[in-house]
């Protein structure tokens, strides 16, 4: 297996659209995001992003149930 480096640029507010259109990771599939999530946070490994995911997911659920 040959490895290629690549550099490119990506702008944050185009990250949640591009993964949004993906098969793997639509509404509709809701392991497939979760599993996403997971993984990033696993790869970050951090106590203090873990926790500021959980509290930012507590918002988003608590405006959704108002």
């Amino acid at each position: 297996m040959t490895k290629i480096l690549v550099d490119a640029e990506i702008k944050a507010e185009d990250l949640p659209l591009a993964l949004s259109s993906e098969f793997y990771l639509t509404r509709n599939n809701y392991h497939g995001l979760i599993d996403f999530v997971l993984q990033l946070d696993a790869y970050v490994d951090d106590l203090q992003f873990t926790t500021a995911l959980r509290n930012q997911l507590d918002q988003i659920i608590q405006a959704a149930s108002e």
